[in-house]
């Protein structure tokens, strides 16, 4: 038995000394800091007029433990869901690194002057019988 303890042991270790790190992928939060980011705030009225002109009305949200749809907190979310639709912001959850503070700032700031452009179209729709 004692045996068979080491043997799984060194196997473990073994294995685990041959994983290398995750490498980022091409859609890290480093990207998103730069001007050509899709949430970025130079580009927000053009994207929101191109989402509204598309009829596209899905508002931004931040992932946490309730739904919290930015700029909009009078009406039902899962009425705003069926009619125009919901999006996660990005690095938007309960857990984050530090380093993600600022980036998670513009992203809340990218969503609510997003949803203050589409807002009044989708409460259009919801409007209508």
């Amino acid at each position: 038995m004692r045996s068979l303890i080491i043997l799984v042991s060194v196997l473990l270790n073994g294995c685990y000394c041959c994983v290398e790190p995750a490498q980022p992928s091409d859609n890290t939060s480093a990207e998103m800091n730069t001007t050509n980011s899709p949430l970025s705030l130079q580009n927000v009225e053009q994207q929101a007029a191109s989402a509204i002109q598309r009829g596209d009305l899905a508002l931004w949200i931040e992932a946490r433990r309730g739904v919290n749809v930015l700029g909009l907190d009078h009406v039902d979310p899962k009425l705003v869901e069926q009619v125009c639709g919901l999006k996660y912001l990005p690095l938007s959850g309960d857990v984050y690194r530090a380093q993600e503070r600022e980036q998670r700032q513009l992203n809340r700031q990218y969503g609510l002057e997003y949803n203050q452009r589409v807002i009044p179209h989708c409460l259009k729709k919801l409007n209508t019988p």
